[in-house]
């Protein structure tokens, strides 16, 4: 309902969705009649286990076709304006989404930083919860709000 609101009254939806959210997000935009017609959604997921654990555990409900339906037009496929996932290698719950390369996955440097002096704490890595710290995380999402603003 929110979607179709701010659609009607000329709003664009950014969708940041973390972990869990991920799922539900994906699966909400992936309902045929969840967004109105001519509508302009990016979405932006980190931390998702869509690739890393539903892939493995529902293979017949998630996978790279289904996804896709998310980012790639065809008959009966409404696409979002763009979609990015965001993951760190050191991440123990999410990752990649798909399976082979479509864009959609962009991997953060993990740890931050490679400084380092001897005697001082490690650089900490960002894991699963590191993300909403993460200067870089919400310099692509402002980058993405803005395209979708000026677009």
């Amino acid at each position: 309902r929110r979607l179709w609101w701010l659609h009607d009254n000329d709003g664009r939806v950014l969708l940041a969705a973390h972990s869990q959210g991920s799922v539900l997000a994906a699966a909400a935009l992936l309902q045929p009649c969840a967004r109105p017609p001519g509508d302009r959604v990016v979405l932006v997921t980190f931390g998702s286990p869509l690739g890393k654990l539903y892939r493995w555990g529902f293979p017949a409900w998630v996978d790279d076709a289904v996804l896709a339906t998310l980012v790639e037009p065809g008959p009966d496929r409404r696409p979002v304006a763009r979609w990015v996932n965001v993951h760190y290698r050191t991440d123990y719950i999410g990752g990649p989404v798909f399976a082979a390369a479509r864009g959609v996955d962009h991997e953060l440097p993990d740890p931050r930083t490679s400084s380092y002096l001897y005697g001082q704490p490690m650089p900490p890595i960002g894991g699963h919860s590191g993300y909403w710290t993460d200067p870089a995380m919400w310099r692509l999402v402002d980058e993405l709000a803005e395209d979708l603003s000026s677009g």
